[in-house]
């Protein structure tokens, strides 16, 4: 089963109900082939929202690498005997949003850490359920499925609507199954690692 933790910062209930909703509805398309994962999004639990949402209000360092440093590093100390991945959810002007663009100028909606779990994943493009799916998969080790140098360019894979494109949407992805065979590959391999 792959289990994350989500956590929304200077945020209101409804972009709270849009996270657990949407993640609910990802959890539930994941369950069906080709597939056929479960996965299990959790709202950060309170004892630890404190601690990280104290982490996330602190402004970035002028370091080049802010969001690894200054968010993801503190964070990872936080809930590492968890070993659940974290999305924090996030306004664009946000201190977490800003350290994550200086860090990686093509991050235009979210940004994921690297390895070793558990990873974090800043998503700061509100109201787009497919960036926040997008996003949510690479906690997962899913992989973009678009040359960062021609970004606009389609797809690098065989499947047209891929979720893992550049700038995902409703109009560019449509319905289950939108994952590509290389990315479907990766999801059951972890999901038992996970469990």
């Amino acid at each position: 089963m792959l289990k994350l933790y989500w956590h929304c910062i200077g945020m209101d209930e409804g972009d709270s109900k849009f996270v657990s909703d949407n993640l609910q509805e990802l959890s539930e398309l994941l369950w069906q082939p080709p597939t056929s994962v479960r996965m299990k999004p959790e709202k950060l639990p309170l004892e630890f929202s404190r601690e990280v949402g104290s982490v996330l209000l602190k402004p970035p360092s002028d370091s080049k690498m802010p969001f690894t440093l200054n968010y993801v590093c503190p964070i990872r100390k936080k809930i590492a005997a968890h070993e659940k991945p974290l999305l924090i959810y996030c306004r664009a002007d946000s201190n977490v949003a800003r350290a994550a663009k200086r860090e990686s100028p093509k991050a235009f909606w979210g940004l994921c850490s690297e390895p070793p779990f558990p990873l974090v994943v800043a998503v700061y493009e509100r109201g787009n359920k497919h960036i926040l799916w997008h996003e949510a998969l690479h906690l997962f080790g899913v992989v973009d499925c678009y040359d960062y140098n021609r970004s606009n360019n389609g797809t690098n894979c065989e499947l047209n609507n891929c979720l893992m494109q550049f700038a995902p949407s409703a109009e560019t992805i449509g319905g289950w199954p939108f994952l590509c065979k290389k990315n479907i590959e990766i999801l059951p391999i972890l999901a038992i690692i996970s469990t």
